[in-house]
């Protein structure tokens, strides 16, 4: 009876190294990618998470380079006289709107902080609501007035063509399509560089 057993428990033992061998060839014979198949999607959520989650816990430390464009445009808006008319064209939509959105509400502000007269516009029809949204929280947050401190034309159609006309003539194109209010629109003039309320 032990010797039966004995026989049994050893080819058992022969059946599980066969089987692990069997293993071991079959993963040493995959590629790369097939093996990367085979991971459990809970252990890449895992990996993926540790690697959002370390960086937030322990900042990398990386210093935040001022380009020389954002330099030449915060220098120009801090050269312009106070009450001093601003067009800010904001053009953009839903899919861009995590990039512009923010550098919108740094503008507004600056613009803002240095009593410039703000004239938002944006050529962009899907962005219209977002740009006056940005354009009244800002406005609010620093305590201006609209029709008196800042202006939202609204969308205007035509993309380069308005702004061709803007530069063409002395006067700005005809009213806006849509805007909050349309008695508020304004007509900027190029020369003056003063806006008509």
């Amino acid at each position: 009876m032990k010797h039966f057993s004995f026989h049994v428990y050893l080819s058992r033992l022969t059946c599980d190294v066969s089987r692990f061998t069997f293993h071991v060839s079959r993963g040493l014979g995959m590629t790369f990618a097939e093996r990367m198949l085979k991971i459990d999607r809970r252990i890449i959520f895992l990996v993926i998470g540790l690697c959002t989650l370390l960086p937030l816990l322990y900042p990398v430390g990386l210093p935040i380079k001022i380009s020389p464009e954002v330099r030449g445009v915060y220098d120009y808006i801090e050269a312009l006289p106070e009450g001093s008319a601003f067009l800010l064209s904001l053009d953009f939509d839903p899919a861009s709107k995590p990039e512009l959105y923010p550098q919108s509400i740094s503008l507004l502000r600056h613009a803002f902080r240095k009593n410039l007269r703000v004239i938002a516009m944006t050529l962009w029809v899907s962005g219209t609501g977002m740009a006056d949204q940005v354009v009244t929280q800002v406005a609010r947050e620093m305590g201006k007035e609209s029709g008196k401190d800042y202006v939202f034309l609204g969308w205007s159609p035509g993309g380069t063509a308005v702004i061709i006309t803007w530069g063409r003539t002395s006067m700005g194109p005809s009213q806006p399509t849509t805007t909050a209010n349309p008695r508020r629109a304004c007509r900027c003039s190029k020369a003056s560089a003063a806006c008509e309320m």
